[in-house]
């Protein structure tokens, strides 16, 4: 952080959290029907269509310093982007809710303690990212980054160890480029929110989408192949059955925190853009609590 603007790896490492997603692995596990070979190229084919878009926006925003609907305001004007930003808060508030769900669901799979326990776990998680704020994130993000990476190398030696197992299901390979396109497209109304403060625009921009690039193929590789290798589609079935045991919880924890924090930010943000008088880490706390 220099002047109050982001660097490169400031803004790669934001990125890399992001693509490390249970959301992202269980959409992985819907492309398994096509066998790994075809599998795999419509996952690099929808990202890099998805990433380009991306890109683009993120682009918009580090060249002016607008934050996502901000910029949705250069071409729908004042009345049209206060609009967007109030459908984005609600669709932000959903995407939270999904992902606080979901991470539930398989930490308490693991480790039974109440579904709604484990909610207020993620969510207390989420609301102190963001009250530490991606400006103050730093050396935080720095290990908890290096946690993750070696925590998801593990959990992909222990999907891709096995033989290949005979699946059930079909899909077609547009569709399968189609889901992968909708991931990084998904981010389209926030990532101009962090590349705003980008130091270096065309850098952080291009250095925050190929990480998110590599991070979600990833992602989208460990699902397809827990199908595929594991013969399983219950990631916390093969992590328990695999003893990860305390790694699988925070795999679930930190993968999902780091991911669902920009959310609910972006959220508090939209809110600004729709009134002025709110506050973006207050707004964003609530979207949260929501």
């Amino acid at each position: 952080m220099e002047n109050g603007k982001t660097s490169v790896i400031n803004n790669s490492l934001l990125w890399f959290g992001a693509g490390i997603s249970i959301a992202e692995i269980l959409t992985g596990m819907l492309v398994a029907p096509l066998g790994f070979e075809q599998g795999a190229i419509a996952i690099l084919l929808g990202h890099v269509i998805g990433g380009i878009v991306m890109y683009a926006a993120g682009l918009i925003g580090a060249k002016t310093g607008l934050s996502a609907m901000e910029t949705v305001q250069m071409a729908f004007g004042r009345n049209g982007g206060k609009w967007f930003a109030l459908l984005n808060v609600i669709q932000l508030i959903g995407w939270t809710a999904v992902m606080i769900t979901t991470a539930a669901v398989a930490a308490e799979a693991l480790v039974p303690l109440g579904n709604v326990l484990w909610s207020a776990v993620v969510g207390a998680g989420i609301a102190l990212w963001i009250v530490v704020g991606v400006k103050n994130l730093g050396k935080i993000n720095v290990f908890v980054m290096a946690a993750l990476f070696v925590l998801t190398l593990f959990l992909s030696h222990v999907i891709f160890r096995g033989g290949l197992h005979g699946i059930n299901g079909t899909i077609t390979f547009g569709g399968a480029v189609e889901l992968a396109v909708a991931m990084p497209l998904s981010w389209l109304p926030v990532i101009a929110d962090y590349t705003r403060y980008a130091k270096s625009p065309v850098k952080a921009t291009a250095g925050s989408c190929i990480t998110y690039f590599a991070a979600s193929c990833w992602m989208f590789f460990i699902g397809m192949g827990a199908v595929l290798y594991a013969g399983n589609d219950n990631l916390a079935d093969i992590m328990a059955q695999a003893g990860m045991g305390v790694s699988a919880i925070l795999i679930i924890l930190l993968s999902t925190v780091t991911t669902t924090f920009l959310d609910t930010l972006s959220a508090g943000i939209s809110c600004k853009s729709v009134c002025t008088a709110f506050s973006e880490k207050g707004a964003a706390l609530v979207a949260c609590i929501l």
